[in-house]
C-alpha cells in the first residue's frame, strides 16, 4: 500500500470515529503524497469536503466538492453540490432571504479584505465594526424593496454594484473590483447558467463564478 493510500484510509477511519480534525490532517497529507495525475485525487478532495463540513465550515466543504468535480466529473458529487449549495454557489441556508444576506455580506467582506495589505480581520473590534456597517447597508437595501421579484442572478449583479465606503486607514488603489468573465474559446461573455469553462460540468455560478462563503474568505480555500 502506498503512503498516500495509507494516509487516506487513516483519514477515513478518523471520520468514522467522528474526529474530522484528525481526518483533515490525513487527507491533506494524502493529497500531498498523491502523484500527479492520480485517479484518486478527486476522491480524497471529496472526503476533505466532508471533514470541513463536519468541522462547521460549509463554505470550505463546497469549495472542496467543486474542486473534486473539476478533477473528476461525478453525478454523486454534483448531487451533493445541488443539495448543499444555493443559487450563489454558497452553503444553502434555511430561507432565501438568509441566502441573499450571506451573499451580500460575503461580497462586501471580500472587497474590504482585498483592500487591506494583511487581507484579514486583525481584531475582534474590527470584525464587529465591519459587520455592523454591512448590516446597516443591508437593512436599507431590504427596506427599499429593491430585491423583490429579482432572481438570484439579478441580485448578484445588484450586490456586486454596491460599493460600501469602509473606514480605510489608507486609500485603496482600486475601489471598483467588478470583473467581466469571458469564455475565450467561445469568444463571448459567460452567463451565470452557462457551463463553466473549466470543464467541471457545473454551471458557472456554482463553480468558478460562485461566491466564496465567509469561512472561505477568512480561512482560505479548501
Amino acid at each position: 500500500m502506498s503512503d498516500w493510500s495509507r494516509a487516506f484510509r487513516k483519514g477515513q477511519r478518523f471520520l468514522a470515529r467522528h474526529k474530522p480534525d484528525g481526518a483533515l490532517v490525513c487527507f491533506a497529507r494524502a493529497l500531498q503524497l498523491c502523484p500527479e495525475g492520480c485517479a484518486e485525487a478527486a476522491k480524497i478532495t471529496y472526503y476533505t469536503g466532508l471533514a470541513h463540513y463536519k468541522l462547521g465550515s460549509p463554505g470550505r466543504a463546497i469549495a472542496s466538492w467543486v474542486e473534486a468535480q473539476r478533477q473528476h466529473k461525478s453525478n454523486f458529487q454534483r448531487k451533493m453540490l445541488e443539495r448543499y449549495s444555493n443559487s450563489y454557489g454558497m452553503p444553502r441556508r434555511e430561507t432565501e432571504s438568509q441566502d441573499d444576506w450571506h451573499a451580500f455580506f460575503a461580497l462586501q467582506l471580500a472587497r474590504y479584505l482585498e483592500s487591506k495589505r494583511s487581507h484579514r480581520l486583525d481584531t475582534r473590534a474590527e470584525a464587529d465594526m465591519i459587520r455592523e456597517l454591512i448590516e446597516d447597508y443591508w437593512v436599507s437595501l431590504v427596506s427599499a424593496g429593491v430585491l423583490e421579484g429579482k432572481s438570484a442572478d439579478e441580485k448578484f449583479q445588484l450586490f456586486s454594484s454596491i460599493a460600501i465606503v469602509f473606514p480605510y486607514f489608507a486609500v485603496p488603489e482600486r475601489l471598483d473590483d467588478r470583473l467581466i468573465h469571458v469564455d475565450f474559446e467561445e469568444k463571448r461573455r459567460i452567463r451565470p447558467e452557462d457551463r463553466c469553462p473549466c470543464k467541471s460540468g457545473l454551471p458557472f455560478k456554482q463553480c468558478c463564478g460562485r461566491i466564496p462563503a465567509e469561512d472561505e474568505i477568512i480561512a482560505g480555500g479548501f
